[in-house]
């Protein structure tokens, strides 16, 4: 029998956005937060780095309110955890300098 694929999701943070009464708010998080996302996979597209990830992102509306609590990160197979770990150790370190 073959055993089902465990997935990991890693996320790059959180936040909250959404809109209130004509105003909006958090949308430059939630924005930069994705961008970190799609830096992380260029830096592992330009280092040749054959990591399957796949973005992802999860949101949730609490009090049905277009405000909405969110998350965005990557997600892939918990085999390559040490090796998606190592990996974004060194992106982040790269981002510092």
């Amino acid at each position: 029998m073959e055993e089902p694929l465990a997935e990991l999701f890693l996320s790059f943070g959180d936040c909250s956005f959404g809109e209130f009464e004509g105003q909006y708010y958090g949308k430059d998080e939630y924005d930069s937060l994705s961008l970190k996302v799609d830096r992380f996979q260029d830096y592992l597209k330009n280092k040749a780095a054959d990591l399957p990830l796949r973005p992802w992102h999860f949101e949730i509306d609490p009090y049905r309110r277009h405000s909405l609590i969110a998350a965005t990160g990557v997600r892939f197979s918990h085999n390559l955890l040490g090796q998606v770990l190592k990996e974004l150790r060194e992106f982040l370190l790269s981002e510092t300098k």
